[in-house]
């Protein structure tokens, strides 16, 4: 659970670390950690549940949340986008 953590960290974390907006960078943190497919899943699955969090209490009265949480998502949404093509 905590190296799921650390994952979703190292991987959809904020716009304002220049790696996680690189795919190459990504795929390197989970080469590094060994990320098995279930632990890769369940990163994501935090990193929603997180953007969601941020975003939400963002809309609420913390711009700089809901700017994380839309980068957040976004980034996912564009990760997953390109495994489609």
């Amino acid at each position: 659970m905590q190296e799921d953590h650390r994952l979703w960290r190292e991987q959809w974390r904020s716009a304002d670390i220049p790696e996680a907006n690189n795919p190459q960078a990504r795929t390197e943190c989970l080469l590094h950690y060994e990320a098995t497919p279930p632990e890769v899943a369940r990163a994501k699955g935090w990193a929603v549940f997180f953007a969601t969090v941020l975003l939400d209490t963002g809309l609420a009265d913390h711009p700089a949340h809901a700017a994380m949480g839309e980068a957040i998502l976004r980034r996912i949404a564009d990760n997953a986008q390109k495994r489609l093509q």
